[in-house]
């Protein structure tokens, strides 16, 4: 489920839509993976305060560890647009 105000933030120019971040089953914010050949960098992007914060990034470590496994791993948290 997402949230009305939330879900014009999923809309993008070019119609590439960002991962969904699931909260209790609730889109808590979005994610977007970007790699080279040595590194890959997962922007992770929270609609508002979120107290699951530690536990996104848990979970951001194991997708990195499945998606680009061999690669230097970066996640970083954006600030909300």
């Amino acid at each position: 489920m997402v949230h009305a105000d939330d879900l014009k933030r999923f809309y993008t120019i070019n119609g590439v839509f960002p991962g969904a971040v699931l909260i209790d089953g609730f889109v808590a914010g979005m994610w977007r993976l970007a790699r080279t050949k040595s590194t890959a960098t997962l922007t992770v992007e929270l609609f508002g305060a979120s107290r699951e914060r530690d536990q996104v990034a848990r979970e951001a470590e194991r997708m990195l560890a499945f998606c680009a496994s061999g690669a230097s791993h970066n996640i970083r948290f954006a600030p909300i647009a």
